[in-house]
């Protein structure tokens, strides 16, 4: 290499550096990170505040149960639950450890297990965002984690 090269080769290697670092930047502009009260480390994105929070939800319930409104308050965890599921599904590729991965799975077997055991009806659809189509997709998803039982699933 000639001496007129290196300090070329020199900027390059800079300025791929200084680009690295500024992507690197740039896409984590908006995720925060904190010490949970366990001590683990909790991101989320500044744009949803009460991402994995879910005091609204919470109270809810809570309300629904105090009311006695049993029946809604089952349909309104069941839905809750398919929200679990859908994340779960989305995030199980994602996970680098083994380890996580096998919890989260252990976890998937006993909410199969449960919808294998209290299959819930279907949506109507509204066509808005949950639908029947979603619902049999999610339970398409649980089915390596089902137990194998005589049990049948009605609907």
């Amino acid at each position: 290499m000639t001496a007129k090269k290196i300090p070329l080769v020199i900027a390059a290697v800079g300025l791929l550096f200084l680009g690295a670092l500024v992507g690197d930047k740039w896409g984590r502009r908006n995720v925060i990170c904190y010490s949970g009260v366990s001590g683990w480390s909790v991101a989320f994105d500044e744009r949803d505040p009460l991402y994995g929070i879910h005091l609204a939800e919470d109270v809810a319930v809570l309300r629904m149960l105090r009311a006695g409104m049993l029946t809604q308050t089952v349909e309104r965890l069941e839905l809750f639950l398919d929200l679990g599921i859908e994340q779960a599904k989305c995030r199980l590729p994602v996970l680098s450890k083994e380890g996580k991965t096998r919890e989260l799975a252990g976890v998937l077997t006993q909410v199969a297990t449960y919808r294998q055991q209290y299959p819930r009806k279907l949506a109507e659809g509204t066509g808005f965002y949950w639908t029947a189509e979603r619902q049999e997709e999610l339970d398409a998803f649980l089915m390596p984690y089902r137990k194998q039982t005589n049990q049948p699933v009605s609907r």
